[in-house]
């Protein structure tokens, strides 16, 4: 079954949506070589990627069970998801190794943890949640998950970039002199061939940088 991508899609979606258990069950089917060609990090998508979703066989059900009685039903959920973020502050310095509470909407249970040294958090989270806040150094930061394109679509470099504090901007729809002078500045930072467009090794960088 081919199924278009749209804006926000992950592979776990994806997978919720058909009722597949673990998601690379739909990456690693045959048809989507090409899309793995393309997405070397099945959890990026960009819209009108194509996905070829694996047929799943009907399952016959019991509707009774010995002697009548109940029966019990056993449905495995998609594994968690991951969360990984890079805070930095208003300065552009990373909020290293510095405690933290992540908390999500409707959730009881908190994440505590510390940031590495640069500034990462990078949590397991329950598959689904798509908004969390995180509390650090007096501050509460919302975040928006499941929403990030692929490094080499504007919206995914412009979004990590952003994340990364080198674009103060709403995401613009094309390259603008604000957003070039974002990509420079990053690829002078890391060393990288100064051009104001991200190319495949920025684009490397972007997702080692930011995590994914």
């Amino acid at each position: 079954m081919l199924y278009i991508a749209k804006k926000g899609d992950t592979m776990a979606k994806i997978a919720r949506k058909y009722n597949i258990a673990d998601p690379d069950t739909i990456y690693d089917h045959a048809p989507n070589q090409g899309l793995r060609d393309l997405r070397s990090e099945k959890d990026l998508l960009a819209p009108g990627d194509e996905v070829w979703v694996p047929v799943q066989d009907e399952l016959e059900v019991p509707t009774k069970g010995k002697n009548n009685g109940p029966v019990d039903i056993t449905v495995n959920s998609p594994e968690a998801e991951r969360l990984v973020v890079v805070l930095k502050n208003e300065e552009g310095e990373p909020y290293a190794d510095r405690e933290y509470v992540l908390k999500y909407p409707d959730q009881e249970e908190e994440i505590t943890g510390t940031t590495d040294g640069e500034g990462k958090i990078d949590e397991e989270v329950p598959s689904g949640i798509e908004e969390a806040t995180v509390e650090i150094e007096g501050k509460t930061i919302k975040l928006y998950l499941g929403y990030l394109d692929p490094p080499d679509v504007l919206s995914g470099y412009a979004n990590r970039l952003r994340n990364l504090a080198y674009f103060g901007e709403a995401i613009p729809r094309s390259l603008t002199p604000k957003l070039q002078d974002a990509i420079s500045k990053f690829q002078e930072d890391n060393e990288l061939t100064v051009s104001g467009t991200v190319d495949q090794e920025t684009a490397d960088k972007l997702v080692e940088k930011y995590g994914c």
